[in-house]
């Protein structure tokens, strides 16, 4: 951080802040110009990070893609270590917020124990969060982030960002 120019942190909302090198937040004036002289964080301090000309993604993580389980089946349950990639479709809201869909057409939706669907006529919100090259998390609407395990557990069930919980774009 000593010789960055700018710290960027995730908030809770799924938005981000920017902290100057002087210690204070940037905002957006009505004039459109940006200042760095805010020391607290209100909504004008906020900013939301929007994905474009991205409708759709292909997750990896370090055990492999993320895909239907059995392909083909009519319980379209998501696991991390496939060697062959499912597209997965975004909706992104201007909250900032996005929608899964897998290539069935159906919302990803979220089961009792965390794991992960493409069964829902409903959309469930996620934030994503970018962690630097092509790296990202996933956090689902209870805050937990979408975590991957060797033995191709896919669920939203990690506490904090780890290999486990990163994922490439």
């Amino acid at each position: 951080k000593n010789n960055c120019l700018f710290d960027l942190t995730w908030q809770r909302d799924g938005s981000i802040t920017i902290k100057a090198f002087n210690d204070y937040y940037i905002y957006n004036k009505a004039t459109g110009s940006l200042l760095a002289n805010s020391d607290v964080i209100s909504e004008k301090e906020k900013f939301r990070i929007r994905l474009v000309n991205r409708p759709v993604l292909v997750m990896k993580g370090e055990f492999g893609f993320v895909a239907f389980k059995v392909a083909g089946s009519t319980k379209a349950e998501y696991v991390c270590n496939k060697s062959v990639y499912d597209l997965i479709f975004l909706e992104a809201t201007d909250k900032g917020i996005y929608h899964f869909k897998g290539h069935n057409n159906k919302y990803w939706s979220i089961g009792e124990d965390g794991s992960l669907f493409a069964d829902s006529t409903g959309p469930t919100p996620f934030i994503l969060e970018f962690r630097g090259q092509s790296m990202f998390t996933v956090k689902a609407p209870d805050g937990s982030f979408l975590k991957g395990e060797q033995n191709g557990i896919f669920k939203a069930t990690g506490k904090e960002v780890n290999a486990s919980t990163l994922w490439e774009f």
